[in-house]
């Protein structure tokens, strides 16, 4: 090499950022010997070049030093082959640092190895940080995992393994997450994955927040979840992948449902309550008036209900209003709204149905409730009921006002009677 490029060559590697070690060729005891080393070494071993000249890379080795690495190194080079791997090295001052380097052979023009050239990297801090969000992921109580731009696992935490019932954890990286945890709806539809949220996130590079869906666990049990999704950017700002962050959000939804059906309902019997109810039959009445359908509504009492509360205690009483409400419950559609309106007085708004058909429905109820038993000990009970056909261009208290004095004249008609209003 001209003196001018040898020059240059030796400025440029005394110059590296990275440290740079040369030994001989001899790998037999005593082995190798360092014969330079550039400042960048020299920075990152406390070591002077001095201290370092004439001896073997031994010097930097200590008690937590890979033998399995140092034989593997030894039979990658002895082969004239590239090694490159990590262990634990020793500085001056005995402190050890993690350092990855890579070794070549340098040959001479009839291929025999005159020397070895290493170029290493104290990556200590690299691996204690990796190691960190290791830790972090592993302590998370939620679930976290990315996929890449082909939607496939690269990550996932023990947390989100747990949630979903899974144990191999590289078993799952590089499979389709959609198609693992997500690939359909949780009535059983497929759920096709360009519908899928995370998708959206990575074609439209928009964060998703708090959004409530369904995966499926390895048993195949749905999994009710709030879900988080960012985009994830490469060195050069292009989207390669979403990490997404989710917890199990079933016992939430559980309470909410408790709560819901606390607001809506009646505590004692499980009918829909009066306030439920009350908006609820202004909601029906418009829907009526728009699709041109008819809406009416019983108003039902149990007759005599005071005696069975002086003569068998309120406790029987709570029973039977109870078991009344189950009973009705069975005679009706699904689409017909039992309320307790007050007291031992049940309302039921009936959506879609006539004047007559309401005075049928009421008619058998009057009688299944005559002929059935609601305790032991207890007389038979019998209800008298008032109806009418609400009509869209009153209030509903107008339409409840009728109903009500139909029943009023069923109890004083004698009890155990339907009457239903006029039509307006």
């Amino acid at each position: 090499m001209p003196a001018f490029e040898d020059r240059v060559f030796r400025q440029a590697i005394d110059q590296a950022y990275n440290a740079v070690l040369v030994t001989t060729g001899e790998l037999d005891l005593p082995g190798p010997k360092i014969v330079y080393v550039n400042p960048a070494l020299c920075a990152q071993t406390g070591y002077t070049a001095a201290e370092l000249i004439g001896q073997t890379p031994r010097i930097l080795q200590g008690p937590d030093t890979d033998p399995a690495v140092l034989q593997h190194l030894r039979a990658t080079i002895a082969d004239g082959g590239f090694f490159e791997g990590q262990t634990v090295n020793y500085r001056k001052d005995g402190t050890p640092y993690l350092v990855h380097w890579n070794i070549s052979p340098i040959f001479d023009e009839r291929e025999q190895i005159t020397h070895y050239v290493s170029v290493q990297s104290d990556i200590t801090e690299r691996e204690r940080f990796e190691r960190f969000n290791q830790q972090l992921m592993a302590s998370l109580g939620e679930g976290v995992f990315g996929v890449d731009h082909h939607g496939r696992l690269t990550l996932i935490n023990k947390a989100a393994m747990d949630l979903l019932g899974y144990t191999n954890e590289q078993a799952l990286l590089g499979t389709n997450a959609h198609e693992l945890m997500h690939a359909r709806y949780p009535d059983d539809r497929h759920y096709p994955e360009i519908e899928c949220p995370i998708t959206h996130v990575m074609q439209t590079e928009t964060p998703l927040e708090a959004w409530r869906d369904t995966f499926f666990r390895a048993d195949g049990q749905p999994l009710s979840v709030e879900t988080y999704a960012t985009p994830l950017y490469d060195a050069f700002n292009e989207t390669e992948g979403v990490v997404v962050v989710f917890r199990d959000v079933s016992q939430q939804l559980s309470l909410e449902a408790q709560l819901e059906h606390a607001a809506h309902h009646d505590r004692l019997t499980g009918a829909f309550n009066r306030h439920f109810f009350d908006g609820l039959v202004e909601k029906e009445l418009a829907r009526s008036a728009r699709r041109g359908e008819p809406l009416s509504i019983l108003i039902l009492d149990i007759d005599h209900f005071k005696r069975v509360n002086d003569d068998h205690g309120h406790v029987v009483g709570d029973d039977v209003l109870k078991e009344l409400v189950k009973h009705i419950s069975e005679r009706v559609r699904e689409s017909d709204v039992l309320t307790r309106w007050g007291g031992e007085e049940f309302a039921l708004l009936l959506p879609d149905t006539s004047l007559e058909g309401a005075r049928q429905l009421a008619e058998t109820l009057r009688a299944s409730v005559e002929a059935a038993r609601f305790g032991e000990g207890l007389p038979n009970l019998t209800i008298s009921i008032g109806g009418a056909q609400l009509d869209a261009s009153e209030t509903p208290k107008a339409g409840f006002r009728r109903a009500d004095s139909a029943l009023y004249k069923a109890k004083e008609s004698g009890r155990n009677r339907v009457c239903m209003a006029n039509s307006r």
